[in-house]
């Protein structure tokens, strides 16, 4: 299905352009062949000069695809795994290449992907792109292509350790009921593979379980009376509002931070969230201070 008929192909095409390094995307498509020259106008009328588009459709059922499986070993140990299974044969599917000048360019463009993909969804259907299925990097001066459908990635949600406190014990918290809504989102973001997706839907849930507080108030002032009224802390309050403009960042300006530095904010998200279901209790003061001294210590290695 993805022979290096393909490869050379773009490379003949485009190095003569000056493009060297090669990211290259299949997904499940209903784009049919004839589609094909419209497509291209479309991102000739939209300036977008580095990408190729084709039509793939394997005969055999050979090409795998491979997915990263987490499980557990009985010692707690998050395991991450390839799994394989193919793609069905006369599947029809789109080949998205995007070309850049080097490895650097390619690096700092990661979000190109998803760009041009979702503009495609949005004015021509969805279904245009529908799954990505494949994915793999070349360049001219490498003739082994590195292929992957996922990433290998075990969050911090993948690896954290049970809350079996003591002093007080754990099991003696009260908890408040988390609004049906928030449910909804926060299975979503439990079950996020990626820690941008899991952040805008923990960020949606906790704005959710923050209105129950406070009807009548914008969504600063809740959080704000929240933290520091209900929980009494300057420095939790203080981090909310940093996670705030992390949200800002993503939702009003389109900025995309590191998937470490997203990975992050999402697990003091997550925090933040945990202290808003407790009751007034040991165990939510003891919580409190654990919080803070986690936010504190952060900020002096940074």
């Amino acid at each position: 299905m993805y022979s290096d008929k393909f490869k050379q192909t773009i490379i003949r095409e485009w190095k003569e352009l000056g493009f060297t390094h090669f990211r290259e995307t299949i997904w499940t498509s209903v784009l049919q062949q004839v589609h094909l020259v419209r497509i291209r106008r479309f991102f000739k009328e939209n300036d977008i000069k580095n990408v190729d588009i084709s039509i793939v459709i394997p005969s055999k059922n050979e090409t795998p695809n491979l997915k990263w499986t987490n499980y557990y070993e009985t010692s707690g140990q998050c395991i991450s795994t390839l799994r394989e299974c193919f793609i069905p044969a006369n599947s029809n599917n789109i080949k998205l290449t995007f070309c850049y000048k080097s490895e650097e360019e390619e690096k700092e463009n990661e979000i190109q992907t998803l760009n041009v993909v979702n503009t495609l969804r949005l004015v021509f259907g969805v279904t245009i792109a529908r799954k990505l299925l494949f994915i793999r990097h070349y360049s001219t001066d490498n003739n082994e292509p590195i292929m992957h459908s996922d990433k290998a990635f075990s969050s911090s949600f993948d690896i954290q350790e049970l809350n079996m406190f003591n002093n007080p014990d754990i099991e003696g918290l009260k908890v408040l009921k988390i609004p049906e809504e928030a449910n909804v989102l926060l299975e979503s973001a439990f079950t996020q593979t990626f820690p941008r997706e899991r952040f805008i839907l923990l960020w949606i849930a906790f704005e959710v379980i923050i209105n129950v507080f406070y009807k009548n108030e914008n969504n600063g002032k809740k959080r704000e009376k929240y933290f520091k009224n209900e929980i009494k802390s300057d420095i939790i309050n203080e981090e909310v509002k940093r996670l705030f403009s992390v949200r800002c960042e993503m939702f009003k300006e389109g900025k995309v931070k590191s998937d470490k530095e997203i990975e992050s904010a999402g697990w003091s998200l997550y925090s933040a969230i945990q202290l808003c279901i407790m009751g007034d209790c040991m165990q939510r003061d003891a919580f409190i201070k654990g919080y803070e001294n986690t936010i504190s210590n952060k900020k002096i290695k940074n």
